[in-house]
């Protein structure tokens, strides 16, 4: 009976040592290396139970997350470790062993992991990138980082989903410990490596339409994915300034006709180099009349586009003129600037001063021009190739039609028969005269400005006086208001977009019998003429054909006297020309 009591006692002991050896085999970074050791963690003797409740030294007991942050993982610690929080409330152990290291790769990652949905599952962990690291995406998927999940986009632990984020990368990168294992929460550095890859993160951050950014002029760099105002994407008020809340169109929201830019976070605008279908009104969200701020420059208004200027016809958008692929943004509020060196590559500077597109591969406007430097003195060449990008729509041969007599097919004409009257004003001779060619074709002197001021750079100009004549130095393409009453189809500038006076100009038809004519109610296709209210002296940039005498005052008035008769320009509606209209 002793030496039966003996023996037992002797396998008891055995059976301790043993499992005492396999509980104190501490392997780093868990050992007497880092100054850890069982008691550590551990109060001799106590109970490591199911819930996993340990006792320290000092026999205070928690649960093992509580532990393992307390001690060692949370805020500044002694042993430089590495600072972490829980993933989805799971305990620290079911991921980590705490007293070995069971895979080649180390971190004390399990070799076997009880799943919350897949039960048992075995994990392999070699290396922290590569095959075998924390998600491959190769099956049987069993990636420290996809062996649980089965309601991720990315990594699941079967073959739905996608599999290709970032594959064999190390995880941890972007999926900070201390943020939970999830993207985001805490700081970072290198956003823009992944964010500034594609969607609208990249337009901000590395696109040459957007302001060139970083994380920290939107978001709270110490709390991701939070807003600088400690909100987020629906509250936030930091894409205010930049995008434009205030104006006709709200470039924040969508509302009404506007295309906001917290709506259309997620997909974007842009379907390539192109706006997306139905997103055609994206630009105006802040270059409108309350106009975005960037780098402290403002927009320029151009709202009136899509209402009086070109985009009323529903058929043309900002991008058959302009370049979406152009750097944007520059902090200046009007990138081109005149020099007279620009001659001889007349529209380099211009193209990309404004953002506008090729025509066939060319530049889409000689601006500015000088009649000798850029054309050669021949007028040919100045037709054929000075305004491309107007021409790409209305028919040069119709528009600079110089026909003698009334067959001229353009709608800007002086001296047609009733209407106008005896008064209306023809360059030279009272014949009737095509006056595109007048003010495009024949008036080849420096007459008008190129740029958005009356100053000069470089030699060529005086008082603004530094180009021939362009479409533009007549029309504003963006759209202008009428002045007394009267529409503006034609847009002939107001001065907006530049610090000059604007032309005044306005329609006439007649105010219960000719000579008296009046504004009032004046559009394109009823008029019988047109008046400059202004002295035109201030767009023209010099003593010009209308700059006196003064025009007459109010919407209404006789057109028999000669003292205003150098305002009247005739336009014809364009019913008058078989029905085509030439806008």
């Amino acid at each position: 009976m002793m030496r039966y009591i003996a023996i037992s006692a002797i396998l008891v002991f055995i059976i301790m040592v043993a499992d005492a050896r396999i509980v104190i085999a501490l392997d780093l970074p868990h050992n007497e290396t880092n100054e850890i050791n069982c008691y550590s963690c551990h109060m001799p003797h106590n109970y490591l139970g199911p819930s996993l409740t340990v006792c320290n030294r000092q026999n205070v007991c928690e649960t093992i997350n509580v532990l393992c942050k307390a001690g060692c993982h949370y805020d500044v610690n002694p042993y430089d470790a590495p600072l972490a929080e829980t993933h989805q409330d799971q305990s620290c152990a079911v991921c980590h062993n705490p007293h070995i290291q069971e895979q080649q790769g180390g971190r004390l990652i399990r070799a076997q992991i009880e799943t919350p949905n897949s039960g048992l599952q075995g994990v392999t962990f070699t290396d922290a990138t590569n095959p075998d690291s924390f998600a491959d995406g190769v099956a049987p998927y069993n990636g420290i980082c996809e062996v649980c999940h089965t309601m991720t986009n990315y990594h699941k632990n079967n073959a739905d989903g996608d599999h290709n984020h970032h594959i064999g990368e190390d995880c941890t990168d972007c999926h900070k410990h201390i943020s939970g294992l999830s993207h985001g929460g805490g700081g970072g550095a290198d956003c823009g490596d992944c964010h500034g890859s594609s969607g609208s993160h990249a337009i901000h951050i590395a696109d040459d339409r957007g302001p060139d950014i970083g994380c920290g002029d939107c978001h709270d760099t110490d709390n991701f994915p939070d807003f600088a105002d400690g909100n987020e994407l629906l509250e936030t008020n930091v894409c205010d300034d930049c995008h434009s809340l205030g104006g006709t169109y709200n470039g924040v929201n969508t509302i009404g006709n506007s295309v906001g830019a917290k709506d259309n976070w997620s997909d974007g605008v842009y379907n390539g180099d192109y706006l997306a279908s139905g997103k055609e009104k994206w630009c105006v969200g802040c270059h409108d009349d309350v106009p975005a701020v960037i780098d402290m420059a403002s927009a320029p208004n151009v709202s009136p586009f899509w209402t009086v200027g070109h985009g009323r016809s529903a058929t043309v958008a900002c991008e058959n003129c302009h370049d979406t692929t152009f750097t944007h943004i520059d902090g200046e509020p009007r990138t081109y600037a005149f020099d007279s060196a620009y001659y001889s590559q007349s529209g380099v500077a211009y193209q990309a001063g404004y953002r506008l597109g090729l025509v066939n591969g060319e530049v889409p406007l000689m601006i500015p021009a000088n009649y000798g430097t850029t054309f050669g003195y021949s007028a040919q060449t100045m037709k054929d190739n000075a305004f491309r990008l107007c021409f790409d729509c209305h028919d040069k041969d119709k528009l600079l039609d110089n026909t003698p007599g009334n067959g001229i097919d353009s709608n800007f004409k002086a001296s047609l028969p009733n209407p106008p009257r005896n008064y209306s004003y023809a360059w030279g001779s009272g014949a009737n005269i095509n006056e595109h060619v007048s003010h495009i074709m024949n008036y080849v002197g420096p007459f008008a400005d190129s740029d958005w001021d009356i100053g000069t750079n470089g030699a060529g100009g005086s008082n603004g006086c530094v180009t021939l004549m362009a479409c533009s130095s007549c029309h504003n393409v963006h759209g202008v208001a009428g002045v007394s009453g009267s529409t503006n189809e034609v847009m002939v500038r107001d001065g907006s977009l530049v610090v000059r006076t604007g032309y005044g100009f306005s329609y006439v038809i007649e105010d219960g019998a000719y000579p008296q004519v009046t504004s009032t109610g004046a559009t394109q296709a009823t008029s019988v003429g047109a008046i400059f209210r202004s002295n035109t002296g201030g767009m023209c940039g010099g003593s010009m054909c209308h700059d006196s005498p003064a025009a007459p005052a109010g919407s209404s008035y006789n057109a028999s006297g000669s003292s205003w008769g150098t305002y009247i320009e005739y336009y014809r509606p364009w019913q008058d020309y078989g029905g085509i209209n030439w806008p």
